[in-house]
């Protein structure tokens, strides 16, 4: 099972590679990523596309499992 996660940010994060096979960081839009040749995983492809298809869920569908982001954390101004 897999679980995709979204946020919209008015403004970009402050980033930096956390794998010593990561050079650095980008944000990029959904198709540079869709369009670039070498991507780590083609997970990250198939997650946009996933995405762009519209099948969304409001978090409280997996609420009964009492993950710690279930009650609103990380809040929105926490993101960065």
């Amino acid at each position: 099972m897999r679980f995709l996660f979204t946020i919209e940010l008015n403004d970009t994060c402050v980033t930096e590679p956390h794998d010593s096979d990561i050079d650095r960081c980008l944000w990029l839009s959904a198709e540079e990523i869709l369009n670039a040749t070498n991507l780590r995983s083609q997970l990250v492809a198939e997650s946009i596309r996933s995405y762009q298809q519209d099948p969304r869920y409001p978090l409280s569908l997996i609420g009964e499992f009492n993950w710690p982001f279930y009650r609103g954390w990380p809040r929105r101004d926490d993101a960065c």
